[in-house]
């Protein structure tokens, strides 16, 4: 595009192509101030390139403005300007670059926006690296004592004021235990780390399991603790049994925590039944003292408490109902509450849940009682480089019959074993001179009779499990370890 101006701001003469580009006539053009074409951030900067050039006499090249078509859009405009020293007039050819100028800054955002997703992605990746370092070193030395108090429970006769001390400092490692696992779940939630693994279960079950995972703390306080099912409620789903325990165990701890001398409620509703899934809403309803309208706006917040006084009564880190929030809304429902002063509270979440092709005639044994095994004739090989840890496993397998035999280190393990020789090996993940990995790796490598190699470990972020066991480990026990999960562990691998 081709024009002649002058310096007071008026084109003098233009070719037929500033009508093709911008749409104004030639007349348009002409009678028109150029500086009123012009976007008001670049007028500024265009006066005063216009000034430099006529007391100059200088050349200008790509000097880019924006001009307003006559339908309202801007086009960025590429100019190459000179004065001509005899008449003062401006001899101008413009470009219109707008399709590259727009290219490019969409390039730039973009290569802006790649940088920024590198960071936060190296970022998300230091903190991952943290905190399962910082669950690792946790778990160790937590390890030690949880394990050791067990022992001292079941093997040492304690008389009742050293027992009461010794359930104290229990209570206590749950308590830390608890604010460590709260911590860890709400980091993986919110970097999108936790991913759902739906199986067929007896949703009655399931929250049988709550119940009786509550039910000391409920006959501490009398309260009882009912399960109602609605008539539409399916027995069986496909459903992530871990993520709704979680769930439905936050919900009851709460309930128990704020409830005194009077029951709660434990009811599941079918809500709708499509296709292949079901939305399930599940309801805890308490007697208890109720929330007021302003403290139910705190509620499912992160690090929110209602009472962060000095003189609370009630302990917690603030997360719970935030991690049971993320966790509903992962499987596909949602999460809130009822609730009124001195008339008790309804907290309920939904979720989505596959349907199962299980009957109730066809799994008789979750009618049954488990029959668990408390002596094992085996020889164990322990591996750990913690003496702790070392001292507490064996005095573990010592309890349930097992012989012991340790080493400390995956070098040590490879040296001693010998086929026929183990029934078992339970093998540490992170030791010095050769990891638990490459142990197994090499005895998996070097020989055919095998027994299982169980991966005893304080790496417990999520997937690690399934890490392990694609490395070639058989199964995974968490530390820390209790006499409980170590007896579930030998039954589980030797029923009979």
């Amino acid at each position: 595009m081709l024009a002649i101006a002058n310096t007071e701001g008026k084109f003098l003469k233009v070719n037929p192509e500033w009508t093709q580009v911008l749409g104004y006539s030639e007349e348009e053009m002409l009678t028109t101030p150029f500086y009123n074409f012009m976007r008001p951030e670049d007028v500024q900067r265009t006066n005063d390139e216009v000034n430099r050039l006529a007391a100059a006499g200088a050349k200008t090249f790509n000097f880019k403005n924006r001009y307003r078509t006559k339908s309202g859009a801007y086009r960025w405009l590429s100019w190459s300007s000179q004065t001509d020293p005899d008449s003062g007039l401006l001899y101008c050819v413009a470009r219109d670059i707008t399709v590259d100028f727009e290219l490019a800054e969409a390039e730039k955002k973009n290569l802006t926006l790649r940088k920024e997703k590198e960071v936060a992605e190296a970022s998300t990746k230091q903190k991952e690296v943290f905190l399962a370092n910082m669950s690792h070193e946790i778990r160790t030395p937590m390890n030690g004592i949880v394990g050791l108090i067990d022992m001292l429970v079941e093997n040492t006769d304690p008389n009742p004021l050293q027992l009461e001390y010794l359930e104290t400092v229990k209570t206590s490692s749950n308590t830390l235990m608890n604010i460590i696992n709260d911590i860890l779940d709400y980091s993986k939630l919110e970097a999108g780390k936790v991913s759902l693994t739906p199986d067929d279960h007896n949703i009655h079950s399931l929250v049988h399991q709550v119940k009786n995972l509550f039910k000391p703390k409920a006959l501490e306080k009398d309260i009882e603790i009912i399960s109602e099912y609605a008539n539409n409620m399916p027995e069986f789903l496909v459903v992530d049994n871990n993520r709704f325990n979680q769930v439905l165990s936050n919900f009851v701890s709460n309930a128990i925590k704020f409830c005194n001398d009077k029951s709660e409620r434990i009811r599941l509703n079918c809500l709708t039944d499509e296709n292949d899934e079901y939305t399930i809403k599940t309801e805890i309803v308490d007697e208890g003292q109720g929330l007021s309208k302003e403290d139910q706006k705190k509620l499912f917040k992160s690090f929110s408490q209602l009472d962060n006084s000095s003189t609370k009564s009630v302990e917690g880190t603030g997360l719970g109902l935030a991690i049971a929030k993320q966790i509903s809304e992962l499987m596909g429902g949602s999460i809130g509450v009822e609730s009124e002063i001195d008339k008790g509270s309804s907290f309920w979440f939904t979720f989505k849940a596959g349907k199962s092709k299980k009957k109730a005639e066809e799994t008789l044994e979750n009618n049954s009682i488990a029959i668990s095994k408390d002596k094992f004739d085996l020889k164990v090989l322990l591996v750990d480089d913690k003496n702790v840890t070392l001292i507490v496993a064996r005095s573990m397998l010592m309890k349930f019959g097992c012989i012991p035999e340790t080493a400390v280190n995956g070098v040590q393990a490879v040296e001693k074993f010998e086929e026929g020789k183990y029934d078992l090996i339970l093998m540490n993940i992170q030791m010095p001179e050769m990891d638990g990995v490459q142990a197994t790796q090499k005895i998996k490598e070097d020989y055919n009779n095998i027994p299982p190699i169980i991966a005893l470990t304080a790496n417990a972020m999520e997937g690690d499990k399934q890490k392990y066991i694609t490395a070639g480990l058989d199964d995974y026990l968490a530390k820390p370890i209790t006499l409980k999960g170590m007896q579930e562990l030998l039954n589980k691998w030797f029923p009979e």
